[in-house]
Parts: structure tokens; sequence; C-alpha cells
């Protein structure tokens, strides 16, 4: 039972149930329900909340790729050139047939889940296009010393011989193809896989299982004409059912504690220390909390932090330190050099010096007395300082992008049930979920509800 290493996040009691006839998981104190949608199971403090906000987050996405292919069609009506034209042609094509795609695998099965109910306010963002170069490295490059093989290898080497892994969580765990590598070459008895991105963690769940899915690379300076676009026919090369079975997919944010503290004795972080928007300190505090005395935290990657202060900019010594001061003794590291991102189509690739280390937790501490750095909030008092990217802000932009386009139709003359047909086109929602969403929204502006 997935249950069995979960928390509610909302009492953060763990009586769970199952319910007869799907996987959908109710807390057995507060009655609180998460949703398990063609495998990925989600969890969150309003799962309805979390939902809408992939839901929309796909929408605008969507528009954005039709906005795309109109621009791309009108360029072909104004070209004299064959060559031009069949490029923008394939390129038209490519991007229609994945976006239906991305529909089928994500968005029409939120789309059933939601209908009838409320739709609360969106609070985290979503963008297809962000992460299609790391499914196409998963599961579709097959080139020799690639950056899958490498990974497994660095992994193998800061983790002792004849370790054995009972229950590991993979944070950050992304379309799920070094965390298959590890299920394979450690054989531990479950793996649960965590990630905040619904697409990567479908991907993750489908090629874990077995199943084919198609999908569409385009290239960033494809070596040849015909690399413009390629379709790849994804497979898991490796796959074993028995394997499979012990895999678990949960889409939800580690810091609403919704997992069991000890029930992991080892814990994985690819390329997470320096993406999160967390003072590395706090991630350290919630590792440590969830681990038991002796469990195991492995990392890997880069510290490529990207706050615009340098202050935030930590070096490896500086992560040690923090580590120590956080519970964990550092057994081995290994700094090595890796391709990244490497597509045998495009001309333009890169390499990283990846950082990987084993952390043994040696003691509980206590959390961080600060979770962001001076340096982190300096722009709010030097207002001379470029104002940083955060996550709180680009979930904001997202809840403005849904909701203005309600307010933009209000003219006068347009009634809710005009108004609400509108939205649900843009959106692509059930129209009584969204009639709901929208008297609630406007009640709420006028302080009636």
């Amino acid at each position: 039972m997935i249950s069995k290493f979960l928390n509610c996040p909302n009492c953060l009691s763990s009586e769970y149930f199952e319910k007869l006839g799907n996987k959908d998981i109710t807390c057995g104190n507060c009655k609180t329900t998460m949703p398990n949608l063609a495998g990925i199971q989600y969890i969150s403090k309003n799962a309805e909340q979390l939902l809408f906000s992939i839901q929309s987050g796909f929408s605008l996405w969507a528009n954005k790729k039709n906005a795309q292919i109109n621009e791309i069609n009108q360029a072909i009506k104004s070209s004299n050139s064959k060559i031009f034209s069949n490029r923008l042609k394939t390129l038209s094509k490519a991007i229609q047939f994945q976006t239906n795609k991305i529909n089928k695998l994500l968005s029409e099965p939120l789309i059933i889940t939601l209908k009838g109910h409320e739709i609360p306010v969106p609070d985290v963002s979503f963008d297809c296009d962000e992460y299609f170069a790391n499914i196409h490295r998963d599961w579709s490059w097959n080139t020799e010393q690639c950056e899958n093989q490498a990974s497994i290898n660095i992994i193998q080497k800061v983790v002792q011989k004849n370790t054995k892994i009972k229950n590991i969580l993979v944070l950050g765990a992304g379309a799920g193809r070094l965390s298959y590598d590890i299920g394979l070459a450690f054989q531990p008895d479950n793996v649960i896989l965590c990630d905040h991105n619904p697409l990567l963690l479908k991907i993750a769940h489908e090629m874990t299982h077995g199943e084919n899915v198609e999908l569409f690379e385009f290239p960033v300076s494809p070596k040849k004409p015909e690399d413009v676009v390629r379709l790849h026919k994804m497979k898991n090369s490796h796959y074993s059912k028995e394997i499979a079975s012990k895999f678990s997919f949960i889409c939800g944010d580690i810091f609403d504690k919704i997992f069991k503290q000890k029930y992991f004795d080892t814990i994985l972080t690819p390329w997470l220390i320096d993406i999160l928007p967390y003072h590395p300190s706090k991630i350290i505090s919630r590792v440590n909390e969830l681990l038991p005395i002796d469990g195991i935290w492995i990392n890997f990657g880069p510290l490529g932090f990207q706050s615009e202060s340098k202050i935030n900019h930590y070096h490896q010594n500086e992560i040690i330190e923090m580590l120590e001061e956080g519970g964990f003794k550092v057994d081995r590291q290994l700094n090595e050099t890796i391709p990244y991102l490497a597509s045998p189509y495009s001309k333009q690739f890169r390499s990283e010096e990846v950082w990987s280390f084993t952390a043994k937790k040696i003691r509980n501490c206590k959390k961080p007395s600060h979770q962001n750095t001076l340096g982190e909030q300096r722009w709010l008092h030097e207002t001379s300082e470029p104002v940083p990217v955060l996550q709180e802000f680009i979930e904001e932009a997202v809840k403005c992008k849904v909701y203005s386009q309600v307010l933009n139709q209000i003219n006068g003359k347009r009634s809710l049930d005009e108004i609400n047909d509108n939205f649900c086109k843009t959106f692509n929602l059930d129209q009584d979920s969204s009639l709901n969403t929208i008297k609630s929204y406007l009640g709420k502006i006028l302080n009636l509800v």
C-alpha cells in the first residue's frame, strides 16, 4: 500500500486507508482525500487546488503552442521559399502532435477528476517545454558514454559496496531514469519517486511499467535538415515487472511533511540542492527529519545556484559545513565531469562537473534558525538590487494570468454564462466547475463569500 509511507499534509496523521475500486487515499483522521490519477498519487493540503493549478498551467501552455502554430502557418503563407516552408510545415505538425500527446497523457484525467467541483485559485506554475530535453535524455538517446550510464556509474562509486538499500526516496526524481537504474543496480524493496512536475512523473511511470510513449524532440541547433524535429518512440529496454512493482510516484511538495519520518533508510537528491528556491540548510534539515540515525543521503548534481546575489552561490566546502551542522557526516564525495543533455541530433551540448556524496545521519538536528539568508531578501532593503525570480512570484503570476481572463471580460454587457463559456474554452475546463469557481472568485472580491 502506497499509504504506508505517507502522512496527511493537513493533520499529519498516518491513518490512511484506500478506497475500494480505486487507489485514492483518504486520511482516517480528518477525511482529506488525495486522488490517484493514472498511477500518480497527488498529495497536497488542497488536492483540488493542486490539480487545477496543473490543468490551468497546461492550458496556458497549450494556448501558447496554438499561437505558435498560427504564427508558423502565417509565415508559410507569406514565404516564397520551398525549403523554408517545408521546415515550418514539419515544425507545425510536430508541435500539434506534441500538444495533443501531452493533453492525452496529462490533461484529460485531470478534467475528468475536476468535473463538478469548485476549482480553487491555482498556486503552482507548470510549463511542459521546460524539461522535454531531460525526458529524451532519460529515455530516447542511446549514445556511447551517455549521461545516464555516467550518472549511475558515479552513484555506484560513492555508495559503499555491499550497501543494502531497503526503502529509497528520490526527491526531484524527474523523468525517472536514474531512479530506475538504481532499482536495477541496488535492488531496493521500495523506490518512491517524488517531484512537483506531473508530466515528468507520468513519463517516469509509463517507462517504469514498460509502456511506449511517442514524443517529438526539437533540437536547439539541428545537425541535419531532418533533425529539425525528431519523433522518438521511447521504450524502457531494461523493463522488469518485478522492478516496476517496487516503484511509487508522488506529486507533491516535500516541505508539506507528506512523508513519514524514519521510514526511508536512503534518500537520493539528483540535481536538487541548487534548484530548489530554498536555502541549503532548509533542505538539509528536511532530509534529516526524514532519515533515521545511520540513514544515508546520496546527492548527485552540480552546485550552479541561480540566485542573483553572489552571496548565495555556495561552494561544496560550505555545503559540507552545513551538512555537519545539520547532523550528517560525509562518508564519500566525488567530482566528475559528465555530458549534459547532449542530444545526438543537435550541434549544441555541454558538459557538467557534478558533485556527488554520501552522508550518514549521525544525530537529529534542530531546524535552522533562518530559512532565507539576508542576501536572498536583500532586495527588500536595497531597492536598487535586482528582484530575484522566486517560486512565490512565479505562482502568483499564474494566478494573475488565469483570473485576468475573467476580469478582462467584464464590460457591463457579458453575462456570467458568457464569461464562463470563454473561460472554459481558454482553459479547457468543465462548464459547471468553472462557473462555480468564477462565482466564488468574484464573490470574494466583493466580500460576499
